[in-house]
């Protein structure tokens, strides 16, 4: 298959003949540019190799299209006979009172639309593939306020139960590890501080309290 870059490859090659019309007459210039289409379209039908062709009007920029379209291997034959029928279609065009701009373009075309089962997973892989960069993407910032609040409350309850446990078994050193802080040592240093805030006892949930106890802390 024939390649301009790696990933833009084709089978077909087009040639389009174009004119501008105008509004004048009622839009005869129109009228007269289909006129030497339909009177040429049968020797242009005829070429070997065609396989489409197609024909573009546009009422508001005033194009007058004709894109002939033939697969690549006869493409290059048809360009040895001059595009035969072209030049005589393009000269009955600039006879066109009205008419202006004729040109002609040889460009690829392709169909690239998708069947239902192939534009239904390539859309399930897109929202997959969505649903993954969102999950890997970097949570925003949490308020510092609010971050600091999680730490100091996660502090005091540890610290409770450091104190129950030392109670129970009358250790004087505790290891143990926590969340909120997430490795960063000034959120780590005031976690600690909550453990061992001294509880109040007439606060109707006990926090810290563990002042007492050697600890080491950890958070990743």
């Amino acid at each position: 298959m024939p390649e301009i870059t790696t990933s833009v490859k084709f089978d077909n090659i087009a040639r389009e003949w174009r004119c501008k019309w105008s509004e004048d007459a009622s839009k005869a210039s129109l009228d007269a540019a289909q006129a030497v289409l339909a009177d040429l379209l049968p020797e242009l039908s005829s070429v070997e190799g065609v396989a489409t062709i197609q024909r573009i009007v546009c009422g508001g920029c005033h194009d007058f299209k004709v894109i002939t379209k033939l697969p690549a291997t006869a493409f290059g034959e048809w360009e040895k006979a001059d595009f035969a029928p072209e030049k005589d279609f393009l000269a009955k065009l600039g006879g066109i009172k009205g008419v202006s701009a004729v040109e002609t373009q040889t460009y690829t075309l392709e169909e690239v639309k998708l069947n239902k089962k192939d534009a239904k997973k390539a859309m399930e892989n897109k929202e997959a593939e969505a649903e993954k960069a969102k999950a890997d993407a970097p949570k925003p910032p949490e308020d510092p306020a609010k971050k600091l609040k999680k730490v100091i409350k996660e502090g005091g309850k540890r610290g409770v139960e450091i104190e129950g446990a030392a109670d129970m078994g009358g250790l004087q050193f505790f290891c143990t590890s926590v969340d909120e802080p997430e490795g960063d040592v000034e959120l780590l240093t005031k976690c600690v501080e909550a453990m061992n805030a001294k509880s109040d006892p007439t606060e109707e949930e006990r926090k810290g309290g563990s002042g007492h106890i050697g600890k080491m802390v950890f958070s990743v």
